[in-house]
């Protein structure tokens, strides 16, 4: 950021003071990107200028006081922000001694995620192993910012989990970073010799804030258009064993995945429930006095409802439904990638879409 003073040629005694900004160079042509914002009367006088001064008087104030207040302040903040840095990496090595970090990074995280660059191509392990560099610096900064040692992992976890609350993270990307934290608590503790029990996954309440969180930090990338039967009528499907074009055909267990979620309104997560629901905990398929097939899927985050009121009782009435409910009953559904969704159908579109026409479709 700077400050820029113009002179005003039709008038040589009125000027402009502008604050720029400077974006770095362009990777296209090279150059540096500026704004230059012309600053209010307001914000000139806050500035220490007159707006009765002349362009020569307002020169002098900017080269004689302004400029250098600017760099003096410059360097304050230079200072304050080492401290800072100071500050986090004396907390950081409180709880992550450099030595032994060092240590577990070549002797142990090496030792179980292999570089993915030194595995075969044919290797299914290959996506899980890409890019632990990532969730082991981001776990660094988890464990530093909640202040928990190893041995306190098991007992406080509500710390972790309020730390992915108050910042929105990805429920999954969440998960991983939690892998890692454990993996170090597990070292740590066989280093020191100390007991060591994991930090558990999130579930009930915190579960359901931690989604919550992510979905509202996240609801302009959530939002979409409605996904209708007659728009996933018009896709074109391939069966997921035989060699079709996937980049203009969409797999059946993707479509299925879909389907439902048209079918009965469902939320993605609520979907992909019912694909591991294999005891009927959080879905059930029963018929009413009526004799009409429901389904009925539990909702836990309604956690201030008694548990048999957390059901949402949805009538099977139309052929799609009576399809739909033969393809939860097969389990051979999958959720499809949002890039999937983009390519398929258009960037406007995503999972989410098929609860958005799930009301019109009925009525």
């Amino acid at each position: 950021m700077g400050w820029r003073l113009k002179k005003d040629y039709n008038n040589s005694d009125n000027w402009y003071f502008f604050k720029i900004t400077d974006h770095g160079k362009n990777k296209k042509t090279g150059k540096i990107e500026r704004d230059e914002d012309p600053l209010s009367e307001e914000e000139i006088v806050e500035c220490g200028f007159d707006l009765e001064w002349n362009y020569s008087q307002a020169l002098e104030f900017y080269d004689n006081t302004f400029k250098p207040n600017q760099k003096i302040l410059k360097i304050e903040s230079k200072i304050n922000a080492h401290k800072r840095v100071s500050r986090r990496k004396f907390k950081k090595s409180i709880f992550l001694p450099p030595h032994l970090v060092k240590k577990f990074y070549n002797d142990f995280l090496l030792e179980k995620y292999p570089s993915p660059e030194k595995k075969n191509k044919d290797d299914k392990t290959k996506k899980l192993l890409k890019g632990y560099d990532g969730y082991w610096n981001t776990a660094q900064d988890v464990i530093a910012e909640v202040c928990v040692k190893p041995e306190d992992y098991f007992m406080k976890p509500a710390k972790f989990y309020l730390y992915a609350i108050e910042r929105g993270l990805s429920p999954s990307w969440f998960k991983k970073i939690i892998r890692f934290i454990n993996l170090w608590g597990y070292f740590y503790s066989v280093q020191t010799k100390k007991p060591f029990l994991k930090i558990p996954s999130p579930e009930g309440q915190y579960r359901e804030r931690l989604y919550d969180s992510y979905h509202e930090n996240k609801k302009e990338g959530l939002e979409s258009d409605p996904i209708t039967f007659d728009i996933l009528n018009k896709i074109e499907i391939c069966d997921e064993f035989n060699n079709f074009d996937y980049k203009n055909k969409m797999e059946s267990k993707h479509f299925k995945f879909l389907y439902i979620g048209c079918a009965f309104g469902l939320r993605p997560s609520e979907t992909k429930r019912l694909l591991t629901d294999y005891k009927r905990v959080f879905h059930k398929i029963e018929k009413d006095r009526n004799g009409i097939t429901c389904l009925h899927v539990n909702q836990p985050k309604l956690i201030t409802l008694a548990k048999d009121k957390r059901w949402k009782v949805i009538p099977v009435l139309y052929e799609e439904q009576e399809i739909a409910l033969k393809y939860i009953k097969e389990g051979k559904f999958k959720i499809p990638l949002t890039k999937t969704i983009h390519r398929l159908i258009s960037p406007r579109h995503n999972n989410y879409g098929v609860r958005k026409g799930f009301f019109d479709t009925m009525v």
